[in-house]
């Protein structure tokens, strides 16, 4: 829910005038200033107020706006709330989306109005002014200033005897980022405290951040020194050309100190038509929380029908809260969302879920009957009774030691797609992580403990190993230059599965030691860099049970040299009328590393690397320490940048490379995979391209020179062309690659678009579409229309995805697909909150760059 903040209780600053007026000062039986004089009170060494008459300070009666085109009279602008509008804006840049003016105080051009007001002097001016005993009556435009605050009126008096000062006719008083204006106004100068009748208030805009919070009410009381008492008030953060919204209430409480308030008996008014009532509500002034109902979320889809969210939040303890969420869904019933959160100095912690007890939800046929099993799918139904989801995620630090917590857990595979909790930050993945670990760090070691495991959430996809534990140990390295760098890691894992082969499955089980350690001497010049390897690699097994032709400890023992070196030549170049730096950086990487049989291995973690340009420059080709490489190999690669002389930046970088093998690749993940025999790669190229800071092109490719044609490629284009507009470009291709359905090869050619428009300053649209060239079909789109000005925002959204994709029993030759629609309706009324989150969550899940969008 947003959060904002109106310093309204530093009202007891700005009163300070009237404690200061009250201090005992000399005064004569009668006096009286003339007009060109004022009153000039300060302390003195024993703390004593001493007030004489001196001459005014000649200074302009019209306040200048700062930021306005021209000096204009008040009375030419929204002189009550201090409103400008754009067009008389020198810099309009301070108006936010979809606004026509900005708050501007004027220009504070008294004397000492660049001061704390605490010591400096307090002057008060006035056409007439008169002192009678313990009464000070000053009329005719009267003007008290102290520092940066001021006071204006029509006529002010000090009632010493009753401590009482009362400003009448206009009064108005100000301070940085705060205006009040009242009909009258009575202060005690003992307390500081008082009531202002006929009143509003105003907090200006600050910089470019927001729009002022503002209000009225028939009388505005003080009663402590953090808050303050809206009788019959009004409160809003509508611009004056714009009020589309208001709380009305019977009171208003404002409490700066808690950083709420509450209204009792309170209307929320849409152009002034009542749409809302309640008894009580409660709403933030600042950053901080409270209990109370926070705004609720809309939703509709073609699955669960109509959904209804009312979230409550409790503020437990300054370190400690809560958010409670019943979820109503149409066709599956209610559902319960909560959140839990916990932060000290050493760490947070979060716990969330969310849990149906009963789902009422039937797949029906076009006749209307239910099926009950889905033809090929029939295991894809979910359980009818509690379904749930839960996360439990910690952080923490205590010196050196840091601890990690990430659980994750479903009832049933389905959970995500059907139910989709909004007000929980939950991780989505195929295999939901369940981690716990324990590190250390200092300046030369890192170590680690973790324990891992998964829930595989697909029925395509095998489950994955869980560590129980994984102990880590390595040492960091320094980053000297002509110096050896020793390096060390060793890690010892217990490998556990749920389908092992003790347990009458085909996942072998076991202990894994791998060790590596070695030293390396960089040298490093500005021309240039030479860097010499030379590591020995050991793995070790100990397994709990393996297959009948394998060995129960296996192991492989390897040592490895690797010789990197590049040399970086630089010359000036112009295109246009730019200068640029170009560089031209050859790099030569060569890696041997001897074979050893390496059948007997189990494959726990390991997978291997997808080739790509940085790929040429590693010294393993596998994920994982269950395979040690062999190779004897050379890999040259050049990189050529263009860099603005003007603005440092990295207008071009072009790379490309190629590995040749001396000698065919014999370790492989499986041993049924032959031998790699080819005598060189594929050739990888990369492209970034960003002419300007708006624009950026990338583009990636692997050349198969053997078959002569690309085996793969991608192009992206990102463009934001203002703050609130950008495009989105993207297409990828692969020979080859696995198919979604989990068996077989296919091609893969998808084209990806997605941009954010604004129409004018007020409207935008935004859109995102799939599509695979290959199938010939949309994956998914997506659709928005948004609306947003000073006051108030409201967002659509249509998305329709592709949530399965199955092969057609009695047409297998037919893939047949299953999609998914929804729409999302978002709300939100600045200054008290929105009406769900979703719609934005998934605009910056799918569209690139929305997130850096003002």
């Amino acid at each position: 829910m947003a959060a904002n903040h109106y310093s309204l209780p530093t009202i007891a600053k700005h009163l300070l005038v009237a404690a200061i007026a009250a201090s005992p000062m000399p005064v004569v039986a009668s006096a009286e200033l003339t007009p060109d004089q004022q009153w000039i009170c300060k302390a003195d060494a024993n703390n004593q107020w001493q007030c004489e008459g001196q001459s005014k300070v000649s200074h302009s009666t019209t306040l200048s706006l700062p930021n306005a085109k021209v000096v204009a009279s008040q009375n030419s602008l929204d002189s009550t709330w201090d409103w400008v509008p754009k067009s008389q804006l020198a810099d309009p840049s301070v108006c936010k989306t979809g606004c026509d003016g900005a708050y501007v105080a004027p220009l504070a051009d008294w004397e000492d109005a660049d001061k704390d007001p605490e010591g400096a002097p307090l002057r008060a001016n006035a056409d007439h002014s008169h002192m009678q005993g313990n009464s000070v009556a000053l009329s005719g435009e009267v003007v008290l200033t102290q520092g940066n605050r001021s006071f204006k009126t029509d006529r002010a008096l000090l009632d010493r005897d009753n401590n009482q000062l009362t400003f009448e006719g206009n009064v108005e008083i100000r301070e940085p980022g705060l205006l009040i204006r009242a009909d009258k106004a009575n202060i005690n100068t003992e307390s500081n405290l008082g009531n202002f009748e006929q009143a509003l208030f105003l907090q200006h805009n600050h910089g470019s951040k927001g729009n002022g919070f503002r209000g009225q009410a028939a009388t505005i009381d003080r009663a402590s020194q953090t808050t303050l008492d809206l009788e019959q008030g009004k409160i809003t953060q509508c611009t004056p050309d714009d009020e589309l919204w208001m709380i009305d209430a019977n009171s208003i409480h404002l409490d700066s100190e808690e950083g709420w308030g509450s209204a009792k008996h309170a209307k929320v008014r849409i152009k002034d038509i009542p749409v809302f009532y309640t008894p009580y509500m409660t709403f933030p002034i600042d950053d901080r929380r409270k209990t109370g109902l926070l705004f609720p979320a809309l939703g509709t889809g073609n699955k669960n029908g109509f959904e209804f969210s009312a979230p409550l939040y409790l503020n437990i303890a300054p370190d400690f809260d809560a958010t409670i969420a019943p979820r109503f869904i149409e066709k599956r019933g209610t559902m319960y969302e909560a959140e839990v959160r916990q932060l000290s100095s050493f760490g947070t912690w979060v716990v969330s879920g969310a849990q149906l007890n009963d789902d009422q939800y039937q797949e029906v046929e076009d006749n209307g009957a239910p099926i009950e099993e889905l033809l090929g799918r029939e295991n894809d139904i979910p359980p009818r009774e509690n379904r749930w989801v839960g996360r439990v995620t910690h952080s923490g630090k205590i010196g050196p030691i840091i601890t990690q917590v990430d659980y994750n857990k479903v009832s049933d595979e389905n959970f995500f797609s059907d139910l989709s909790p909004d007000s929980l930050e939950l991780q989505r993945s195929d295999h939901l992580k369940q981690t716990a670990s324990l590190g250390y760090r200092n300046n030369n070691w890192q170590a680690e403990l973790i324990a891992e495991q998964f829930q595989t959430i697909d029925d395509l996809l095998s489950s994955q190993y869980q560590f129980m534990p994984r102990l880590t140990l390595e040492r960091n390295s320094t980053g000297a230059n002509f110096s050896p760098e020793w390096l060390f890691e060793a890690q010892y894992t217990d490998f556990k599965h749920d389908e092992s082969i003790d347990d009458g499955g085909r996942f072998e089980t076991g202990q894994r030691s791998f060790a590596e350690a070695g030293i390396s001497y960089p040298m490093r010049w500005a021309p240039g860099f030479i860097i010499p390897t030379a590591k020995v690699r050991s793995v070790n097994y100990k397994l709990d049970a393996f297959k009948n032709d394998s060995d129960d400890t296996p192991s492989a023992t390897v040592p490895l040299v690797t010789l990197d070196m590049g040399l970086v030549f630089e010359r000036q170049a112009r295109f246009g009328n730019s200068n640029y730096l170009q560089t031209l950086e050859p790099r030569l990487y060569y890696f041997y590393s001897d074979y050893e049989e390496q059948g007997s291995n189990p494959k726990f973690d390991t997978k291997a690397l997808k080739f790509s340009y940085s790929q040429l420059f590693r010294d393993t080709r596998f994920t994982g320490h269950d395979r040690l490489d062999d190779a004897n190999q050379a890999s040259i690669g050049v990189t050529s940048r263009f860099i603005n002389d003007t603005e440092g930046r990295e207008v071009l970088s072009l790379s490309l490379g190629q590995i040749f093998y001396f000698k065919d690749r014999r370790v492989q993940l499986s041993t049924a995979t032959p031998d790699e025999v080819v005598s060189h790669s594929e050739i990888a190229g990369e492209i970034q391209y960003q002419p300007t800071e708006k624009l950026r092109l990338t583009n990636t490719l692997l050349w198969d020179s053997r078959q002569d044609y690309l085996q793969e490629g991608g192009l992206g284009v990102h463009y934001q062309a203002t703050s609130k507009s950008l495009y989105n470009l993207g297409y990828r291709f692969n020979r080859e690659a696995a198919s979604n359905l989990g068996f077989g090869k296919r091609d893969v050619s998808q084209a990806d678009a997605s941009v954010v428009l604004p129409i004018d300053d007020r409207w935008s649209t935004f859109a995102r579409y799939r599509y695979d060239v290959e199938e010939n079909r949309a994956i998914d789109d997506m659709f928005g229309l948004q609306y947003e000005d000073c006051c108030w925002m409201v967002r659509l959204l249509y998305q329709r995805s592709l949530k399965d994709e199955y092969v057609d029993n009695e047409l297998t030759s037919n893939i047949a697909v299953e999609r998914d629609y929804a729409f999302i309706l978002e709300f939100e009324l600045k200054g008290l909150g929105s009406l769900g989150n979703k719609a934005r969550s998934l605009l910056e899940e799918n569209i690139l760059g929305y997130e850096d969008l003002d």
